[in-house]
């Protein structure tokens, strides 16, 4: 474990990493902005007939202990979170058959998944549909060809640099599994682009991102 770590220590000495993981950064980003763009769309269309089990929740936080997910899970909290993509009231939960007790819908507040604003109730963290997906998937193809001309000559340097420490069959590994999963995300918080997940009284049970 310590050689490895040692290694990919050598790694950003040997390679001006900042410049490299911007330009991730940016790809991630751009997918980011075609996130919010089929956000502002219509419930996903497959919603109405796939409950939240259909769906995987992904997490970028640190935590006080629990999860956003495991609470997520508890009684039909999941049928709540779903009903609730485009805002609902207290009674058109009612009227649509959702069972709830004002406990819940507290709870859910209190951990950030759901918010009021004027009685209505909404998701707090995106959820998307097969359409939406397929929809990125298509934007992200379009888009691979001109950045990842952008990114070869880097991506190239990584690899030789790999290479010169025997690591060159590592490379999709350390790429995706450390730069990607790691130093982007952490530049993310260094340009203001995501709250630092800290535990604060503010947020004392959570921090970071979901989706």
């Amino acid at each position: 474990m310590l050689d490895a770590y040692l290694s990919l220590k050598k790694i950003e000495r040997l390679l001006s990493m900042k410049k490299f993981i911007d330009a991730l950064a940016v790809i991630l980003c751009f997918l980011a902005l075609l996130v919010v763009q089929a956000l502002a769309q219509q419930l996903p269309a497959d919603a109405t007939t796939l409950s939240l089990k259909d769906y995987d929740i992904s997490q970028f936080i640190t935590s006080s202990g629990s999860t956003p997910n495991n609470i997520i899970k508890l009684d039909n909290n999941e049928e709540i979170i779903l009903a609730c993509v485009k805002g609902k009231t207290r009674e058109q939960l009612q009227a649509d058959g959702i069972e709830f007790v004002e406990s819940q819908i507290k709870l859910l507040k209190t951990w950030r998944v759901l918010h009021e604003d004027n009685d209505i109730l909404k998701t707090s963290f995106p959820i998307l549909g097969t359409n939406e997906t397929t929809q990125l998937r298509d934007h992200s193809v379009a888009a691979v060809p001109a950045i990842s001309q952008q990114l070869r000559p880097d991506i190239l340097r990584f690899i030789a640099v790999l290479d010169s420490i025997g690591r060159a069959d590592n490379a999709y590994t350390i790429l995706f599994s450390y730069v990607l999963d790691d130093l982007v995300w952490d530049r993310f918080e260094e340009k203001g682009l995501l709250r630092k997940r800290e535990i604060t009284t503010k947020m004392p049970f959570w921090a970071g991102v979901i989706w």
